[in-house]
């Protein structure tokens, strides 16, 4: 019998699937802090991040660098041109 391996989503698409609040510059996420947004950090162990406050929206958010895989995603894509 042979079983189908998972891959774990990164923490971008992790985020995206939680439906939490996302923004970004270049290539670091920021997400909204709340309990499920730091459950979910609890699964990336060796992610590191820093908390901040939003001058927009009031809240305290999460700036976690390197992070937004989309960035990557298109600098890889000019890259192969």
């Amino acid at each position: 019998m042979t079983t189908k391996a998972t891959t774990k989503p990164n923490l971008y698409e992790r985020m995206k699937m939680a439906n939490v609040l996302i923004d970004s510059h270049y290539s670091d996420l920021y997400v909204e802090d709340c309990a499920l947004t730091r459950s979910i950090m609890k699964e990336y162990p060796a992610i590191s991040y820093n908390a901040f406050h939003n001058q927009v929206t009031g809240t305290i958010w999460l700036d976690i660098p390197f992070c937004f895989s989309p960035y990557w995603e298109n600098l890889n894509k000019g890259a192969r041109k």
